[in-house]
């Protein structure tokens, strides 16, 4: 004899195998349609149809998150695009003003005579440089560090080109002064020594006392000397009884200076010739006592001590026969 729950199995498994008719009336009147099905198969096509269902609509949702990622994705792409450009557009920008720096230092360097050279030059600019970097706190939201550190660096260089082109334009103002008045050593190579000063001296012929009207430079016979700033030859001739073979050469400012014992001349009446340009050779020709220059500086119609002049690019000890001239 069958148990209750197993009856109750039993009755529920027949329920289910039972069969339920379906008919469909057209409205047209036409045929009825009959058919029948258990309730077993209803409740698995009814599964069936909610599985579908779960499905299409999960690959729909599915679907729509990955289009709204590929969306966030081109979306980010062209951010970092736009982000690289800006950034080569930085570079481009931050190249040509460290070359148009480059082009202002170089040129502020080459003025300053051995500045290049100097220690630890380098190291102070590029620390400089950092600090300014590092001082300007305002930057921009939503850029890159990269782009901000670059723009910093570029307003760094495009602050720093102005200033060095006015020093290099004072600096080569200087230069020119300097190019026009006698300051430039007149032995080549630096050579020389001061035998006799600027001042009352004994005359080595005469005897008696007298102004020397320059300075005495001693040395080898045929050393070249130089003209000691720009100027234009306004005479080139031999005396016998004073200068022997000379030189006078006009200047900027109303300044002249005289070359003379010179054992020949290298420049004629109305050469132009730039400081350091070669006048003449050492020697001993007119009224001397042993191969040197005497050189002489005149402003206007005054002659002048050569010495301060010639110390504005010189080093030399102003002790007649003791001074050992160096550049």
């Amino acid at each position: 004899m069958l148990t209750a729950p197993l009856r109750a199995v039993v009755a529920l498994g027949s329920s289910l195998w039972q069969g339920i008719t379906v008919k469909i009336v057209p409205y047209s009147g036409s045929r009825v349609l009959n058919f029948r099905v258990n309730v077993l198969t209803v409740i698995f096509v009814g599964l069936l149809v909610s599985l579908l269902g779960s499905s299409i609509f999960y690959l729909s949702a599915s679907t729509a998150d990955a289009g709204a990622t590929l969306d966030r994705r081109a979306s980010e792409l062209e951010e970092a695009k736009a982000s690289l450009e800006a950034i080569l557009t930085e570079v481009t920008d931050l190249a040509q003003r460290a070359s148009s720096l480059q082009n202002a230092m170089t040129g502020t360097m080459e003025t300053f005579v051995g500045l290049g050279q100097t220690p630890g030059l380098n190291s102070r600019v590029e620390s400089g440089a950092i600090e300014l970097i590092g001082a300007d706190s305002n930057s921009r939201s939503g850029e890159l560090p990269e782009i901000e550190e670059l723009r910093r660096l570029s307003a760094v260089l495009r602050g720093s080109v102005e200033p060095l082109k006015r020093i290099d334009a004072v600096l080569s103002s200087h230069n020119e002064v300097l190019s026009a008045i006698p300051n430039k050593w007149p032995v080549a190579g630096g050579r020389g020594r001061v035998t006799q000063e600027f001042g009352p001296h004994l005359h080595p012929f005469t005897g008696q006392w007298y102004l020397h009207r320059g300075i005495d430079i001693a040395d080898t016979p045929g050393v070249p000397i130089l003209a000691t700033a720009d100027g234009r030859v306004t005479r080139a001739a031999y005396d016998q009884y004073n200068h022997g073979w000379h030189v006078i050469l006009e200047h900027k400012y109303g300044f002249k200076t005289v070359y003379s014992h010179l054992r020949r001349n290298t420049v004629s009446e109305g050469d132009v010739v730039k400081q350091g340009d070669q006048v003449g050779t050492l020697g001993s020709s007119g009224l001397s006592t042993g191969p040197h220059l005497h050189f002489e500086i005149h402003l206007g119609e005054n002659v002048i001590d050569p010495a301060p002049f010639l110390k504005i690019s010189n080093e030399f000890q102003r002790r007649a026969g003791r001074g050992r001239v160096a550049r």
